[in-house]
């Protein structure tokens, strides 16, 4: 599961269930699980939070107005947020890219790597 849904970073969970034949919620499990195993929690943080990005704001983080991307980020933090710390962590980023003034209106990372999307993540 990392390998494929790490050759596919832009699809979303609901989009890689579909093509893999099981539920959005078995592959975000599954994923998680592997990338804990790997050590690899912060690329499964980011890939997730890609993958709501696509999700919910796919024109971009300010094409559909706050309430789009606040659902994108909620959803990600709900979906990821299992221990206090993980969740605190996830509000900051999230609170990093609502307040960013200079993000682009059609942005949207290209990768989990992407050095514009992993600056909110080293804050």
């Amino acid at each position: 599961m990392f390998e494929h849904a790490q050759n596919h970073e832009t699809m979303t969970f609901y989009e890689l269930a579909e093509e893999l034949g099981t539920t959005p919620a078995d592959v975000e499990r599954r994923f998680r699980k592997e990338a804990e195993d790997r050590g690899q929690l912060d690329y499964f943080l980011r890939s997730a939070l890609l993958r709501q990005l696509y999700h919910y704001v796919p024109n971009g983080v300010r094409s559909h107005g706050d309430w789009k991307l606040t659902r994108a980020l909620s959803s990600w933090i709900g979906m990821v947020g299992t221990t206090r710390d993980v969740e605190s962590y996830c509000k900051k980023v999230g609170d990093a890219i609502q307040n960013d003034d200079h993000v682009a209106t059609d942005w949207l990372p290209s990768t989990a790597n992407d050095p514009a999307f992993l600056k909110y993540f080293q804050q």
